[in-house]
C-alpha cells in the first residue's frame, strides 16, 4: 500500500482486558496526529492536532475505494473508512517492525522456514566459521553438515525479505 501517511513508535501491549496499542500519524514527514486503543473493544482513536490535517486524512480514506468484508459465508463491500483506513497502517507499521525484527536477527543467526511451516520461522546461531560468508556459501555450509536442511523451503535474506532456499543458493551475496 502506497501512502502519505505511517505510523512511527508503534507500541502495542497485551493486557489482560485486550491488546492496547499507541503510535504517532505522520503525514510524508510531518507528524500530525496519534493513534490509541485502549484494549477495551471498540475502534482506534485517530486524534488530529488539527481539524485540516483531519480533514485531510478523510480524503486520503475517500480515494482507497473498498475493501471486502467476509461474514461467514457471505462477504461485503464496503468503503473504507477511518477504522479500516488505521486498521491498513496499523498492518503496515506491524509489518514493517517484523521485516526489522528479522533483518537484525539474520545478522547472527540463519533464519528459516520449513515446507510445512506456513507463516512460522526457526532460527539457528550462525557458526563462526560461517560469518562473512555469502548467502550461498552459508547455505551450502548447511547443505553439507546438517540432514535437517532438506526440509527447508525459504531463507531470510537481510534487505530481501523470504527468499526461496534455491534462489538464495544460486544468487545473493551478502
Amino acid at each position: 500500500m502506497s501512502s502519505p501517511y505511517v505510523l512511527r513508535n508503534l507500541k502495542v501491549l497485551e493486557t489482560a482486558g485486550g491488546v492496547t496499542l499507541t503510535a504517532n500519524l505522520y503525514r510524508d514527514t510531518l507528524k500530525v496526529g496519534t493513534v490509541e486503543d485502549d484494549g477495551r473493544g471498540g475502534g482506534n482513536w485517530v486524534r488530529f492536532f488539527c481539524r485540516s490535517e483531519g480533514n485531510q486524512f478523510a480524503s486520503w480514506v475517500a480515494s482507497l475505494g473498498t475493501y471486502t468484508l467476509a461474514l461467514g459465508a457471505q462477504t461485503l463491500t464496503l468503503p473504507h473508512n477511518t477504522e479500516s483506513a488505521t486498521e491498513l497502517l496499523i498492518q503496515a507499521a506491524e509489518a514493517a517492525l517484523e521485516v526489522r525484527k528479522l533483518d537484525r536477527a539474520a545478522q547472527t543467526n540463519l533464519i528459516y522456514r520449513l515446507a510445512e511451516d506456513g507463516e512460522n520461522h526457526h532460527k539457528t546461531a550462525l557458526p563462526p566459521s560461517v560469518n562473512g560468508k555469502s548467502v550461498s556459501e552459508v547455505v551450502a555450509s548447511y547443505r553439507q553438515s546438517a540432514p535437517w536442511w532438506t526440509t527447508v523451503a525459504e531463507i531470510w535474506v537481510p534487505g530481501q525479505g523470504w527468499t526461496p532456499l534455491e534462489r538464495a543458493a544460486r544468487e545473493w551475496r551478502s
